[in-house]
């Protein structure tokens, strides 16, 4: 998560300097989105989304919460 916000505060820095600051925020995007650190992000996130999806379809929502924060905590 930490990087995406990086990214983000990049890309906003990154305008204010024009076309050499946005071709740096591209090659810090090219190496975020490459990262195992970002492919992780991704798996855990689908993870969590597919569980809160087949939980939804159960109807326990009250689990679906609890088993989220479990995953998440796993994650972390």
């Amino acid at each position: 998560m930490e990087t995406l916000i990086g990214f983000a505060v990049g890309f906003v820095v990154g305008t204010q300097y024009g076309r050499d600051g946005l071709a740096k925020v591209r090659d810090s995007w090219q190496a975020i989105s490459s990262s195992p650190e970002f492919h992780n992000l991704l798996r855990t996130g689908a993870a969590v989304a597919g569980s809160a999806v087949r939980e939804v379809m159960n109807g326990d929502i009250s689990e679906i919460v609890a088993s989220i924060t479990r995953k998440l905590d796993r994650a972390a």
